[in-house]
C-alpha cells in the first residue's frame, strides 16, 4: 500500500449523480469553516482537496496559505502561490489577502523570473533548430521543447509566451515528407552495393523499400500516406533490385543445407549459425528431406530445421485430403520471417496477415512459439497452394474457410489426414452472434469484395464446416405428436452429407463462368433437389439451426457426431532463436514507416551513412514514440556524424530522470539563462535552508536536481525532511484543459462518437452520453466502445493517478491508459467486473464481489514470458459497485493498487519511461471515474523519499520488500546487462541483537554449498550470463575477502571459457536483524537466485533449493531467452559439414605435399 502522506485527501462521493456546480466549492467551504473553528489540520485537508480540481487557483492558494506554519510553512505555500500567478514574464500579482501572508519572496521571486528567462530561451532555441532537416538539430528541439514543456508545467503562465507546437514533447520532422530522403538513401545504398558486387546489402536495403510500398498499399493505413506514385515507383525500383539480387544470391549462395547435416551442429554451431544467417540478405536456407520444398529463414537455426523437417508433413497430408498432388515436378519455397515488417517486405497483401501464399512461395510469420504451432499456420497458407492448382476461381468466403479448418483439423504434424468432423465450436457460436446467418449478412459474404476481408476467416470457415459436413436432422415429437424443443433433434437415419457432393464440384469447377457468384450458389445449393432447400431464405433458416445447434449451454443432441479434439497433440517446445523473441508491439494498423524506418536507421547506421541513419531514427520515433534500441544507435550516428549536441540530447533523455548523463554538455548548449535558473535555485535552497524553513529549501533542492539532471550538471545531493510536505506535489485534474475522445486499439469497429460525459463535479462517465437518473439508471449503457484521454502530457519521471472506479452497469469491462501516444502505443491495464446481486433491478445500483484486472504494453514477446503481464482475478472484502484505483508510475514501471493493496507491476520490455497522455476507456457497460487526478511526486522522489521508486530491492541502499514478494519488480543498484543477469543471494543468519556477533561460519558454508550447485546447473545448461553472487556486507572484511577468492576461484576452475568463470561479488546491507516494521528479515533467513533482465527487473526470484544439479524449468526459460540477446562478443565454432571439413583436410595435405 502507498503511504497515506504521499497521497492527496480526496472526499468520498457515495452519490455520482448528484452534481455541484463547483467540485472544489464543498471543499472550499469546508475548509473555511474548518479554519474558523480553529481545526487547521482538517483546514488544511480541505483545501488541499479543493486544489486538486483547480491547482492554480490565486483564491484557493491564498486560502492554504493563510492556514500554513509560521515561517517553513508560510515559505513553502508562497513558493506555491508565486509560480500560479507569474505570467510568460514572470510577474504576478498577489492577492490582497495574500500579501501579508508571503514569506521568502525575495529568492522565490528571482526564481520565478529565471524560469520565465530560460522558458524563453528553449523555446528559442527549439524553434530555431526545426528551420531544416538536420537530424542533430531535431535532436537539440526536441530536448528543448520538452525542457521547457516542464518548466511550464511548474508555472503555467510561461505557456502564454508559446504555441502548442513549441511545447510539442514529441519526436518529429521539420517538414512533412522530409521522410523522403530515408528511402532515396537506401536507393543510393542499393545501387552502389549492387555496382560493387555487394549482393546482400542490395537485398537488405531493397527489402526495406518494399515493405514501405507494401504498407503505401493497404488501405487502412493510418497517418500521413505517402504520395499515390510511390508504390508503382520507387516500390517497383526496388523490386526489381530485390528480385536480381535474389537470382545473384541463388547462384553465389552454394548448396542448402539438409536435415543431416544441420543435425551435425553443436549447441555452439547453431548460435553461430543464427548469427551469420540473420538477414534476408544471407538467410539459412534448407531443404526438405525429400526435397519438395526449399526453406529460407531469418529466424535462425531451431527455426530453419524444425520447418524444413516438418514441411513434407503437412504437404502430405494435404494430398491426401485434396487425392492428388498437382506439385510433383515443382519445388516449394517456403519464408519464414520474426517480424510484421518481414511480411511487408515480402509483399503481404494486409497488415494483419499472419502469411500469404503466391504461387509456389509460402511466406509466414514465427515469432515466440512452438514448431508444432508453426506448422498450423504453414498447412493454412499450404491449403491455398493446393487450391490455386486444384480448385482455382474459388471465392474467398471459401478458399479462407477451408484453409482455416485445415489449419486446425489435425494434431501432431506427423498426422497423415484430417479429422473429417472436426469444429471450433466456439467459433461457430461467435458467427452466429455476429448474424451471418441471416439472408442481408450472408449475401455480403457470398457476393465478392466483402468490406473487410477478414470476415471470411470465420464466416467462411462456419459456411464450409455446414457445407461439407451437414446431415438431415430429424424433430423429435412428444407423446401428442407436437415437436419437441429443437436440440433434442436427432440425425435423419442413412443421411449423408447433404450439401457435401456439390460442395466438391463446386470447389472443382470454381473458376468456370463464374460471374454471379451469388446465382452460381443458389443454384448449387438451394436447387430443391434431393432435400436441399427450395430457396436461398430456406437454406439461410438451415445454417442458422446448424449454427444455433452449437450453443454452449444447450447444444443440439446431433452434435455429437462432430468433434473439438484432435489426436497426437503433444508438448513442443519453445523455439529460442534469438531473433524470432522480437522486442515489436502487437501490430494494428500501420502508420506509414513504421518498423520500416527503424530497419532503415539500423542498416544506415551499419553502413556508416550515419546521418541518414540519424534521420530514420527521427522518423522512426516521430512515428512509435520513445524506442529504446534506437535511441541508443541513434545516439551514435549523431556523434559520429559531428551533431554531438544532438547525441547529447538524446543521450541524457535516455537515462533520464531516474539518472544523470555520463556526458558533458557540448558549448553548443550553453543556454546562459536556464544555468541561470539552476543556480538561482540554489541560492534559494541555500537561504531557506539558512532561515531553516527546511521544507521550502527541500522544494528548491528538489527542483534544482531534477533540473541539473536535465542538464547534466552536479545535484546538491540532498535528501528530504521527515515530515514530508504535501506541496512538493504537482496535482492537476487528468482532464488538463479538456478531455479529447481518441481511437485506441481493440476498438476496431466503426462505433458512434460521443459516448461519454464529463460531469461538472470532475467526473467522467464512459459508456454512456450523459448520467442517467430515475429508473433504469444502472441498466444497460450506450452500444459501442469509447476511449477518453486528457490533455495533459505526462513528462518521465514518478507520478500516481488516483480515482475512484465506478461499475454504473452490471457488467462492465474498462481500460485505464497510461502513456498513450497513439491508438496502439500505452499501458493498457484492464478492470472488469460482474455484479451478482441485482436480480434484474435496474435501479439497485450494482455490487461486485469479484474485479479482475490485468496489465500490458502491448509487447508481443510479453505473451510466452511468465509474469511479464500480470493479471488476476480479486475477491473484494465487502460487495462495493465501487473500487479505489491507484497507479503508480516510476519511469518504465507501473504499479496497480486496489482499496489500497498492491495488486502487480508492469514493467516497460524495452525499458523506455512511460510517458503520454492519460485516459480512460470503455469496451462493454459503463463506468464513472470519480475525481481522477494526477500527483506528480517528482520532487520527493528526486529527494530519495521511501516508496516512490519501483525498485523492489535496492542492494546498495538495503530499501527492499519481503523476497518473496520481488518477482517482477526492480532491483536497483545492479548494472544491467543485455543478456540479463544470474545473482545468487547469501544471507546472514539471523540475529536478534546488535551485539550478536556475525556467524562467518555459517555463511561461508551456506555460500559455498548454493555456488557449488550453481556451478553443476551451470555446466548442463552452458548459461552465457554472468553471475552475481550477493554476501553479507557485515562479515568481517578479511573473511569476506577471503570468501569471495575461494568461490572465484571455484567458480574459474569448473566453468572455464564461460561467462560465469568470472563472478561479479556485490557486498548487500543486510546484517541478520529485523528491519523496523518486518516480521522476520527481508530474505527470511534463505539463499536465493535471481534472475534479472536486460532493464534490471527481477523476472525470476525463488529460494536457491531450485538449484537441484540443473535449472528450474522457469528459471531455465529466462536464460534461453536471453541466452544472445545483444550478441556480446564470444568465441562460437563455425557451423561446418562433413565435406568442406574432408575439403579443407585434402588442402592441408597438399599444401604439406
Amino acid at each position: 500500500m502507498i503511504s497515506s502522506a504521499l497521497l492527496l485527501v480526496l472526499p468520498l462521493v457515495q452519490t455520482p449523480e448528484v452534481i455541484p456546480s463547483d467540485p472544489a466549492g464543498p471543499m472550499l467551504a469546508a475548509g473555511r469553516r474548518a479554519r474558523d473553528a480553529g481545526n487547521l489540520k482538517k483546514a488544511r485537508i480541505d483545501f488541499e482537496a479543493a486544489l486538486a480540481f483547480r491547482p492554480h487557483d490565486p483564491e484557493l492558494l491564498t486560502e492554504r496559505l493563510s492556514v500554513a506554519s509560521e515561517g517553513d510553512g508560510r515559505a513553502l505555500w508562497s513558493q506555491v502561490l508565486w509560480e500560479a500567478i507569474a505570467d510568460e514574464r514572470g510577474r504576478g500579482r498577489l492577492p490582497k489577502a495574500a500579501s501579508s501572508l508571503v514569506s521568502g519572496g525575495v529568492e522565490t521571486q528571482a526564481v520565478i523570473k529565471a524560469r520565465a528567462a530560460a522558458f524563453k530561451e528553449l523555446v528559442s532555441l527549439a524553434k530555431s533548430k526545426v528551420r531544416r532537416n538536420d537530424p542533430g538539430d531535431l535532436a537539440v528541439a526536441w530536448w528543448a521543447r520538452r525542457l521547457a514543456l516542464e518548466l511550464a508545467q511548474v508555472q503555467p503562465g510561461l505557456v502564454a509566451g508559446a504555441s502548442a507546437e513549441d511545447l510539442d514533447p514529441r519526436h518529429r520532422l521539420a517538414n512533412e515528407g522530409d521522410w523522403r530522403e530515408v528511402p532515396r538513401a537506401l536507393e543510393k545504398l542499393w545501387t552502389r552495393a549492387a555496382a560493387s558486387g555487394r549482393t546482400s546489402l542490395v537485398i537488405e536495403a531493397a527489402r526495406i523499400v518494399v515493405g514501405l510500398a507494401a504498407q503505401a498499399g493497404f488501405t487502412n493505413l493510418k497517418g500521413e500516406a505517402p504520395p499515390g506514385n510511390f508504390r508503382a515507383n520507387m516500390g517497383g525500383t526496388a523490386s526489381n533490385a530485390l528480385a536480381q539480387a535474389r537470382r545473384r544470391l541463388k547462384e553465389l549462395a552454394g548448396r542448402p543445407w539438409t536435415i543431416p547435416e544441420l543435425d551435425e551442429q553443436l549447441a555452439a554451431q547453431e548460435e553461430s549459425f543464427t548469427r551469420e544467417h540473420d538477414s534476408f540478405g544471407l538467410p539459412g536456407i534448407a531443404l526438405s528431406p525429400r526435397e519438395w520444398y526449399l526453406v529460407e529463414t531469418d529466424c535462425g537455426f531451431q527455426t530453419l530445421r524444425g520447418v524444413a523437417a516438418t514441411i513434407e508433413m503437412h504437404h502430405t497430408r494435404l494430398v491426401n485430403f485434396y487425392g492428388e498432388d498437382p506439385f510433383t515436378e515443382r519445388q516449394g519455397l517456403v519464408r519464414i520471417v520474426p517480424l510484421a515488417a518481414g511480411l511487408e517486405s515480402e509483399g503481404a497483401p494486409f497488415y494483419w496477415a499472419a502469411g500469404f501464399q503466391g504461387g509456389d512461395t509460402t511466406v509466414f510469420r514465427f515469432s515466440a512459439g512452438t514448431i508444432e504451432g508453426l506448422g498450423h499456420g504453414l498447412t493454412h497458407e499450404l491449403t491455398h497452394r493446393f487450391d490455386g492448382a486444384l480448385c482455382p476461381g474459388q471465392p474467398s468466403w471459401l478458399t479462407e474457410g477451408k484453409a482455416v479448418w485445415t489449419g486446425s483439423a489435425y494434431g501432431h504434424s506427423e498426422e497423415t489426414e484430417f479429422v473429417p468432423n472436426h469444429v471450433n465450436k466456439g467459433t461457430l457460436r461467435s458467427v452466429y452472434g455476429a448474424g451471418w446467418s441471416r439472408e442481408n449478412k450472408l449475401r455480403e459474404l457470398l457476393i465478392p469484395d466483402l468490406e473487410d476481408y477478414r470476415a471470411n476467416y470465420s464466416a467462411g470457415y462456419a459456411l464450409y464446416v455446414f457445407l461439407n459436413t451437414w446431415v438431415p436432422v430429424v424433430d423429435e415429437l412428444d407423446e401428442d405428436g407436437k415437436p419437441l424443443p429443437e436440440h433434442l433433434a436427432e440425425v435423419m437415419p442413412g443421411a449423408g452429407p447433404l450439401f457435401q457432393g456439390r460442395l466438391n464440384s463446386f470447389m472443382s469447377n470454381a473458376g468456370r463462368g463464374a460471374g454471379d457468384r451469388m446465382a452460381q450458389f443458389e443454384g448449387l445449393f438451394c436447387d430443391g433437389r434431393d432435400g436441399r432447400p427450395e430457396d436461398f431464405a430456406t437454406f439461410c433458416r438451415t445454417y442458422a439451426r446448424f449454427l444455433r445447434g452449437f450453443n454452449a449451454m444447450n447444444p443440439a443432441a446431433w452434435t455429437d457426431r462432430y468433434t473439438s479434439q484432435v489426436p497426437g497433440v503433444a508438448s513442443s517446445p519453445l523455439i529460442y532463436d534469438e531473433p524470432t523473441w522480437v522486442w515489436s508491439r502487437n501490430r494494428t494498423e500501420p502508420y506509414f514507416g513504421d518498423a520500416q524506418a527503424e530497419e532503415a536507421g539500423m542498416l544506415l547506421d551499419r553502413e556508416g551513412q550515419r546521418k541518414d541513419a540519424a534521420l530514420a531514427f527521427l522518423w522512426a520515433m516521430q512515428l512509435e514514440g520513445r524506442l529504446g534500441v534506437a535511441e541508443e544507435r541513434l545516439v551514435g550516428a549523431l556523434e559520429a556524424s559531428g551533431a554531438s549536441a544532438g547525441a547529447w540530447a538524446i543521450a541524457q533523455q535516455r537515462v533520464f530522470p531516474l539518472h544523470a548523463v555520463q556526458a558533458d554538455r557540448p558549448r553548443a548548449l550553453s543556454l546562459k539563462r536556464t544555468m541561470k535558473l539552476l543556480a538561482t535555485l540554489e541560492v534559494a535552497a541555500t537561504v531557506h535552508g539558512e532561515h531553516e524553513w527546511r521544507q521550502s529549501a527541500a522544494r528548491f533542492t528538489a527542483d534544482h536536481d531534477r533540473l541539473a539532471r536535465w542538464l547534466g550538471e552536479p545535484e546538491l545531493l540532498d535528501h528530504a525532511p521527515t515530515n514530508e510536505a504535501t506541496a512538493w506535489r504537482s496535482v492537476h485534474p487528468v482532464e488538463g484543459s479538456a478531455w479529447v475522445e481518441e481511437e485506441l486499439v481493440g476498438h476496431d469497429d466503426p462505433f458512434p462518437t460521443g459516448n461519454w460525459f464529463s460531469a461538472a463535479d470532475g467526473d467522467l462517465g464512459v459508456g454512456r452520453r450523459k448520467a442517467r437518473s430515475g429508473t433504469g439508471r444502472f441498466g444497460g449503457a450506450n452500444r459501442g466502445a469509447v476511449f477518453v484521454r486528457g490533455s495533459h502530457y505526462e513528462l518521465p519521471g514518478t507520478y500516481l493517478l488516483k480515482t475512484r472506479v465506478r461499475f454504473t452497469t452490471t457488467y462492465a469491462r474498462g481500460q485505464v491508459i497510461l502513456g498513450w501516444g497513439r491508438r496502439d502505443r500505452a499501458v493498457t491495464i484492464g478492470i472488469s467486473g460482474a455484479a451478482s446481486t441485482l436480480e434484474g433491478n435496474r435501479d439497485e445500483e450494482p455490487k461486485l464481489r469479484h474485479v479482475s484486472w490485468s496489465m500490458t504494453g502491448g509487447f508481443e514477446r510479453d505473451h510466452s514470458l511468465q509474469g511479464a503481464e500480470p493479471s488476476a482475478k480479486i475477491k473484494l472484502l465487502q460487495p462495493s459497485s465501487a473500487i479505489e484505483v491507484e497507479l503508480l508510475v516510476d519511469g518504465a514501471s507501473a504499479s496497480l493498487y486496489i482499496n489500497g493493496e498492491r495488486q502487480g507491476t508492469y514493467h516497460m520490455t524495452d525499458g523506455t519511461p512511460i510517458e503520454g497522455y492519460i485516459g480512460f476507456s470503455s469496451s462493454a457497460g459503463a463506468f464513472r471515474m470519480e475525481h481522477p487526478v494526477v500527483e506528480r511526486l517528482d520532487r520527493p522522489r528526486t529527494l530519495l523519499v521511501p516508496g516512490l521508486d519501483s525498485a523492489g530491492l535496492d542492494i546498495t541502499s538495503g530499501r527492499t520488500l519481503v523476497f518473496s514478494e520481488l518477482e517482477g519488480r526492480l532491483v536497483a543498484g545492479i548494472p544491467p546487462r543485455t543478456q540479463g543477469t544470474l545473482m545468487l543471494w547469501v544471507p546472514c543468519p539471523r540475529r536478534y541483537d546488535p551485539s550478536e556477533p556475525i556467524d562467518s561460519h555459517t555463511i561461508k558454508r551456506r555460500a559455498l554449498v548454493v555456488c557449488r550447485s550453481l556451478i553443476k546447473s551451470a555446466l548442463r545448461s552452458n548459461m552465457t550470463q554472468e553471475v552475481i553472487v550477493s554476501l553479507p556486507g557485515a562479515m568481517e572484511a578479511t573473511d569476506l575477502d577471503a570468501l569471495e577468492a575461494l568461490i572465484a576461484a571455484e567458480f574459474a576452475e569448473a566453468l572455464p571459457g564461460q561467462a560465469a568463470a568470472r563472478p561479479t561479488f556485490m557486498r548487500h546491507p543486510f546484517d541478520g536483524l529485523v528491519p523496523k516494521g518486518f516480521e522476520d528479515t527481508p530474505d527470511l533467513g534463505k539463499r536465493w537466485v535471481f534472475f534479472l533482465d536486460a532493464a534490471g527487473v527481477a523476472r525470476f526470484a525463488r529460494p536457491a533449493y531450485v538449484l537441484g544439479g540443473s535449472f528450474d524449468p522457469d528459471l531455465n526459460h529466462w536464460l534461453r531467452v536471453y541466452r544472445d540477446y545483444g550478441r556480446p562478443p564470444r568465441d562460437l565454432p563455425q557451423p561446418s559439414r562433413e565435406e568442406e571439413e574432408l575439403e579443407e583436410e585434402l588442402e592441408g595435405d597438399s599444401d604439406a605435399d
